[in-house]
Parts: structure tokens; C-alpha cells; sequence
């Protein structure tokens, strides 16, 4: 069982949060308040000509947008800390972001890690404490090959497209894209994915995930947002009008819905097989809803708070 949130309700109203700690005298609740340090430049900003993108985060969130007004790549770190004070979170933090690296390997792919650091900072819990990484790559017409593993935390994807060589992989605890062009493979126990096929595109998403329960009342998840996404589980955003060769759908444990593509049949082909189809679109979840939404050409608010920072476009061919 997985649970939603991890921080406690107030133990007393003078605090922000706490932890419980197992002690002596049995479990004991411990005030901490959060703390955000703030986005580090890792390095000068890279001249990027097509290269591959490999992000890494041992613990924390990562986030890759690709931006039509940037002329290079540039990648910043935070670090999210519990403590008691500010004194200790800002030596967790500085520890983290120490371990920011970018490095380019020997296949010349671009690569981007953080890892969680070893010793002691007073008050301040490594274990509940994460590194955030965000790339910024040029959006033009240059493919992206893109490569994204949050160990433990969630991914936040936007203005990507790959070529039919390359492909946009990601996997976190959630996995949340929007304005996804091409090839796309994502795994992760909760996912909402957009996404404008490209001929012979191959999309997977699927979710592989325990139940869900909020804290502190441990009631169920719901299954379904009101905007028909699956709470936990997988969602694909697609055009109203995609074609692909095959449409694969499964859930073992919850329901397969297609809402405003009455026409899908799992294991068939939707639309006319031709050129300019798709070479499979899959979206399979083992114990939440496998969910197909129609994507709006039009839209240009943002979806979601997290990728907020740039304004959403309609697609532009």
C-alpha cells in the first residue's frame, strides 16, 4: 500500500508539520517545518545540438521543458528539507545539491544526475528530504531523445518531440506530460499523458501501482477525477482525429474507459491505417482506471499547476 502523503497533520497549531519518530518511550511526534532552497545554476548553460538527455534523481522530482526561446540547455537543482530550523535544512540542502552533476558520456549523451547524501545534518531528515532538478532545452526542430527516472518522486514533461528514431521515456512514482510529440513510453504507478502521434509513433503508458489512500483518514483514493483522469492508474490524451494501426487497452483491476472515442476496440486499429497513423497507442494499468481522453487542439491555459511555468500553445505543425 502506497500511501499519498507523507508529511502528519499538526500535532500542535504552532507548527507547519511533523515527523513521528519510533523512541524509547514508543512513537513520539516531532514539529519540523518544510523548507525549499532556492534553484542553483549547475554549471554554464550548454550548447545542445540534438544530444540525448539522461536525468537521474536518486530521491525528488524532475522536470524537462522544452522551451522555444531557449538557444541552449540549462539545468537547475533545489532541495525540499524537514527540520527544525533553518540552520539544518540549509546544510541538508547545500549537501544535496552538492551532488548535482552534468556530464557528458562517452556516447556524447548529456547526463543529469542527484543523489541522496551520506552523514548528519542536526534535525534535519534525510530520509523525508529530496533533490528537484529542472532541465530547460530548446523547443525548435530538433528532435528530443529523452530519458527520465525519478527513483522516488514524481516527473513533470513539456514541449517535447522525438523523431521516429528516438523517444520520450520517463518513470517516477507519478508521471504527469503535457504538448508530448512522437515516440512516448511511460511507466509509473499514476500517469496523465498528452500526447500528438506522429507517423508510425509507437505511446505506451501504463501504471503499476498499489492501492492508494489518503492520509489521515486512509479513504480510498477516488478512481476518477471529475475531468474523467484517472486518479491513480493511467490517462493518455490523445487527438480526437488519431489513427494508429493498433489500440491496446487493459486494466486487471479497475476499468478500461474511452469516453469521446467510442469507436476504440482494444487490439484493433482506430481510424484509417495509413502513412500518417500511428504504429500502436497502449495504455494499460494493473490496478487503476487505463483511461483515454480527448486532447484539445486548441487549449492554451496551462493544465496543471506544476508546469504552469510555461504557458501551454495550440500544436503548431
Amino acid at each position: 500500500m502506497r500511501f499519498r502523503y507523507f508529511a502528519c497533520l499538526l500535532a500542535l497549531p504552532l507548527f507547519a508539520g511533523c515527523t513521528i519518530e519510533p523512541t524509547a518511550n514508543g512513537l513520539e511526534i516531532v514539529p519540523r517545518l518544510p523548507y525549499e532552497s532556492r534553484p542553483e545554476a549547475l554549471g554554464a548553460p550548454l550548447v545542445w545540438n540534438g544530444e540525448a538527455i539522461d536525468v537521474e534523481v536518486e530521491r525528488g522530482n524532475i522536470e524537462v521543458v522544452g522551451s522555444p526561446s531557449a538557444k541552449e540547455m540549462t539545468v537547475t537543482a533545489n532541495a525540499t528539507t524537514w527540520a527544525r530550523n533553518a540552520d539544518d535544512a540549509g546544510s541538508l540542502a547545500r549537501a544535496f545539491v552538492a551532488t548535482a552533476r552534468v556530464e557528458r558520456s562517452a556516447s556524447g549523451a548529456l547526463r543529469v544526475t542527484c543523489r541522496v547524501p551520506s552523514g548528519s545534518f542536526g534535525s534535519a531528515l534525510v530520509e523525508t528530504s529530496q533533490c528537484n532538478v529542472r532541465v530547460v532545452v530548446p523547443a525548435d526542430a530538433r528532435p528530443h531523445a529523452v530519458r527520465v527516472v525519478a527513483q522516488d518522486g514524481f516527473v513533470y514533461l513539456q514541449r517535447l518531440t522525438s523523431s521516429p528514431s528516438t523517444a520520450i521515456v520517463a518513470s517516477g512514482i507519478e508521471v504527469e506530460a503535457t504538448q508530448l510529440r512522437g515516440n512516448v513510453g511511460v511507466r509509473s504507478y499514476w500517469a496523465d499523458v498528452e500526447v500528438k502521434p506522429t507517423p508510425g509513433a509507437r505511446i505506451y503508458v501504463g501504471s503499476a501501482s498499489d492501492d492508494w489512500y489518503d492520509l489521515p483518514t486512509l479513504s480510498p483514493t477516488p478512481k476518477r477525477g471529475e475531468g474523467g483522469e484517472a486518479k491513480f492508474g493511467a490517462t493518455l490524451r490523445l487527438p480526437k482525429d488519431f489513427r494508429a494501426r493498433r489500440v491496446d487497452m487493459s486494466s486487471a483491476g479497475a476499468a478500461v474507459e474511452h469516453f469521446e472515442f467510442p469507436d476504440v476496440r482494444p487490439g484493433a486499429p482506430r481510424g484509417a491505417v495509413d502513412a500518417s497513423a500511428a504504429e500502436y497507442v497502449a495504455v494499460h494499468a494493473n490496478q487503476g482506471n487505463a483511461t483515454l481522453l480527448a486532447l484539445d487542439d486548441t487549449v492554451t491555459g496551462s493544465r496543471t499547476t506544476n508546469l504552469g511555468t510555461i504557458a501551454r500553445e495550440p500544436w503548431r505543425d
